[in-house]
């Protein structure tokens, strides 16, 4: 079941649909998805760990 579609995150579901989605530094919004892709650099919160511990992702 696909979600009702909303403008402001209409690429992800082009993407789903088999359009090609051109993602960009301008227009990514995860900070770890945009420095697995190596579109922006990881920033200093995400880097250690802590937070993503702190919020319960890890063991």
């Amino acid at each position: 079941m696909m979600a009702q579609q909303n403008p402001d995150i209409a690429g992800p579901y082009e993407g789903w649909t088999g359009k090609k989605v051109l993602i960009t530094a301008e227009n990514i919004s995860c900070p770890a998805s945009a420095a697995a892709f190596g579109l922006k650099p990881l920033p200093e919160m995400l880097a250690p760990g802590k937070m993503l511990f702190n919020m319960g992702l890890f063991d």
